[in-house]
């Protein structure tokens, strides 16, 4: 039997026999060092690789966010066209852009033709990031949109990196995320870092409604996920739930006047007298423009005819696959649209208050919904 040391109580072989020879023990326990080596300097690199990527995408997230600080617009002139999901905002936005398109035909004399891609253009989702960028370099835009809640900034100035968060609240970037990524935390997706805001607010009954079918043909929940689950659900939230939500916007905002409600329903019953008043409320040279031609063309037939013309590129880019397994981003437009989950009113109304609390009662109260 060969000899051998002892460390951290394993034993090491000796390096040679009494003749000199190298053991076969001591052979094979060389060998398995090496093959141990071999596993863990690749896993060593591929966890260095990560920190450097990591450190990288950090620094470009401060970079970028420094520079909206640095060379972004006048804040007192950015409006924020913002949303809880499936509330109008795609409406509300075609309608902005349609304004936008019908300045520029009457100072050029040449007419654009109302697309989700040019909607794109002219109101920037700011959730992606070429979008941020386009906002850095100082875009001339009418509005930017978002679907970020209201957190007042700790700064008096309002206007700060990815810190929008109240006293005795988390910022942002410090809360639970539910259904969106930390980098879309960053400014300019900051709502504290605007002058306006042109908020779009739907029954959140519908809202909810819509959103469940929303998330259903985007396969991020199952395809027979019940109304009662789904509120149940992380997925029917944006950050916060829907009261939440849409209140922060009349929870912290210090000045009321620089907010536009924009009802859901309203847009549908009177779509008229909503463009007039959001062109007085804009403050922009929208006066003497064909509003009814706009109407016509951001009208929710015309938006659905259009997707399936010419799709929706950014939602196509995102979800690839989503259209072939029947994903519209244009669907019914009702202003009713919570009886698609459940004809029975009293019934949707206790399932709503059950799961979310009474803060629903009191979002519905204050937007008009409820007496």
């Amino acid at each position: 039997m060969m000899n051998a040391r002892r460390r951290n109580n394993k034993k090491i072989p000796l390096d040679t026999q009494k003749d000199g020879s190298i053991s076969d023990e001591k052979m094979k326990y060389d060998g398995d060092k090496r093959k141990k080596k071999g596993i863990i300097a690749p896993l060593l690199m591929l966890a260095a690789l990560g920190g450097i990527i990591a450190s990288i995408m950090y620094i470009t997230h401060e970079q970028e966010r420094r520079g909206v600080l640095a060379e972004s617009p006048d804040p007192k002139k950015d409006i924020l066209l913002t949303s809880f999901p499936k509330s109008g905002s795609n409406w509300a936005r075609f309608l902005v852009a349609g304004l936008e398109a019908g300045r520029y035909e009457k100072i050029t004399g040449r007419r654009l033709d109302l697309t989700f891609e040019l909607a794109e253009m002219l109101v920037p989702d700011l959730e992606f990031g070429p979008n941020r960028e386009k906002f850095i370099k100082g875009g001339k835009s009418p509005a930017f949109k978002s679907h970020q809640p209201y957190f007042p900034s700790h700064r008096a100035s309002g206007v700060g990196p990815s810190d929008h968060g109240s006293r005795g609240r988390p910022r942002c970037d410090e809360f639970p995320f539910q259904n969106i990524e930390r980098y879309q935390c960053f400014c300019p997706n900051c709502p504290t870092r605007y002058h306006k805001f042109l908020l779009v607010v739907r029954d959140g009954r519908s809202a909810l409604c819509s959103y469940l079918h929303f998330q259903r043909q985007l396969g991020n929940i199952a395809p027979d996920t019940s109304l009662k689950d789904f509120l149940i659900s992380e997925k029917s939230k944006y950050v916060l739930p829907w009261p939440d939500h849409v209140l922060s916007y009349l929870d912290f905002l210090p000045r009321h006047d620089s907010l536009f409600i924009l009802k859901y329903e309203d847009l549908h019953d009177n779509p008229l007298q909503v463009v007039q008043n959001l062109v007085t409320w804009f403050n922009r040279s929208y006066t003497d423009l064909d509003y009814q031609r706009i109407i016509n063309q951001s009208a929710f037939d015309q938006m659905r005819t259009i997707e399936e013309q010419s799709g929706t590129p950014l939602f196509d880019a995102t979800y690839p696959e989503a259209r072939d397994n029947g994903f519209r981003l244009i669907r019914h437009g009702k202003p009713d649209g919570w009886r698609l989950c459940d004809t029975n009113e009293s019934r949707i109304n206790h399932l709503f208050r059950e799961h979310l609390g009474p803060r629903f009662d009191e979002a519905m109260r204050r937007f008009g919904y409820f007496k």
